[in-house]
């Protein structure tokens, strides 16, 4: 937490390929200038492939109030293989 008050519990989304995969995750409270360290996010993928991307996004559902500029850094892209 960048901020300078404390932010309250959020979740957190990850959206997986192929097949757009769901797997979501709780987040706790974190206080300002905190950070938190969460266990894996598991998620099942049925099928496999070359080049896949998941998208993970933090505070989906706009618990924490980051102002335009904060909610810019909420998603993250990555790139993996999925072999079967």
């Amino acid at each position: 937490n960048q901020g300078t008050v404390d932010a309250p519990a959020s979740l957190l989304t990850g959206i997986f390929q192929p097949g757009n995969e769901r797997s979501d995750m709780s987040v706790p409270p974190i206080a300002a200038g905190g950070l938190v360290t969460l266990p894996p996010l598991y998620i099942t993928l049925k099928t496999g492939g070359p080049n896949q991307e998941g998208v993970l996004s933090l505070d989906v559902q706009n618990e924490v109030d980051e102002g335009q500029i904060g909610e810019q850094n909420n998603r993250r892209t990555i790139t993996y293989n999925v072999i079967n």
